[in-house]
């Protein structure tokens, strides 16, 4: 679960960006390669994502992960997706996803905006 922490100067306009290095999130095609990241961006209003619980976050994904809707994910597009729909659950903010994922068969770049 992705945690936050008070913006106790709200007032101030901080954009914020977390660039992640991805693991591989497939334990049979071992994609995304090394050189996969996620770059989470928002402009902070009362809170901020919590950078530990980003990296438990992430590894959540690995070998497949299940939605608050009991869902299962195992494919990158729906990983981006849920993850950009959590942070703009948990921020009450709008947030856009990049992902720049080297995988066995060429680059993926997927980006969502919520």
């Amino acid at each position: 679960m992705l945690g936050v922490m008070p913006n106790l100067q709200p007032m101030l306009r901080i954009e914020s960006k977390h660039k992640l290095l991805i693991e591989k999130l497939c334990p049979v095609s071992h994609n995304p390669q090394p050189g996969s990241y996620i770059t989470i961006s928002y402009t902070a209003a009362h809170s901020f994502l919590e950078v530990y619980s980003l990296q438990t976050y992430m590894q959540s994904f690995i070998g497949g992960h299940y939605t608050e809707d009991s869902i299962f994910i195992r494919d990158m597009e729906q990983t981006v997706q849920e993850i950009a729909r959590q942070c703009t659950l948990v921020l009450a903010v709008t947030t856009t996803v990049y992902a720049y994922l080297v995988l066995d068969c060429g680059i993926m770049e997927l980006t969502v905006c919520t």
